[in-house]
């Protein structure tokens, strides 16, 4: 059993390393792109009778990216975004004590992410590149008393409810070459954990936080040196 394991782990590996035959091949190109979408609450306790998606409606998100493809399947990549989402009107008066006013969660996130492609497996592709991506997280998130650029809430005992925290993010997309190797149309999913948990600010049942992102936008490539 352990030969047909490592046998198949060996094939696998053997495989992504392999270029196919006229495939899409990126090494080293920088590429800079920008991003819109959306932004939902997934998982995670707002205290101990909400979930935060119980208290977020769906947000937006928007930012850009820069990336540099080492290898034909491998890039880096550093991304900085911004997030919204607006609370609920049924539970504004949970996080603030007015339901007159429109409180939101705002989210900056800065991301170092490992990305993947898998588009120099197909044979004969100069087009389509599928590709997946993992990595580390600066997450600066806030709850506004009133609107995105509001002062963060003040908590019963004296904290704001804001947080410079870490996190991990994974996810997958793909791009569609329209000019080839220079720009892209792309889409990606990605799911983003946030350790948001301080029970000294917030209290023991405020938790660490999840989120789904999904967006689409642009990349252009420029090979280096030029």
């Amino acid at each position: 059993m352990r030969r047909v394991i490592g046998a198949f782990l060996v094939t696998g590996l053997l495989s992504f390393c392999a270029t196919s035959t006229n495939a899409l091949d990126l090494s080293k190109h920088w590429g800079f792109g920008a991003y819109g979408g959306g932004i939902i609450s997934t998982n995670g306790a707002f205290d101990s009778q909400n979930d935060l998606t119980d208290i977020l409606n769906l947000g937006g998100d928007f930012g850009v990216e820069a990336k540099y493809v080492i290898i034909d399947k491998v890039a880096v990549g550093l991304g900085v975004g911004y997030d919204f989402m607006q609370v609920k009107e049924e539970k504004r008066t949970t996080v603030h004590s007015s339901a007159n006013l429109k409180p939101y969660y705002t989210m900056l996130q800065v991301n170092l992410n490992g990305i993947f492609n898998f588009g120099t497996l197909i044979h004969n592709n100069q087009n389509l590149n599928p590709f997946a991506t993992a990595g580390v997280g600066y997450y600066s998130w806030r709850f506004t008393d009133d609107g995105m650029d509001g002062d963060p809430v003040k908590l019963e005992n004296n904290e704001e409810f804001k947080k410079d925290s870490f996190g991990l993010n994974l996810g997958a997309g793909l791009e569609y070459f329209v000019m080839e190797k220079k720009l892209s149309l792309g889409g990606n999913l990605n799911y983003h954990y946030v350790f948001a948990k301080d029970e000294d600010k917030f209290g023991k049942d405020f938790d660490g936080q999840g989120f789904f992102t999904f967006r689409a936008g642009l990349t252009y490539y420029l090979p280096m040196g030029e």
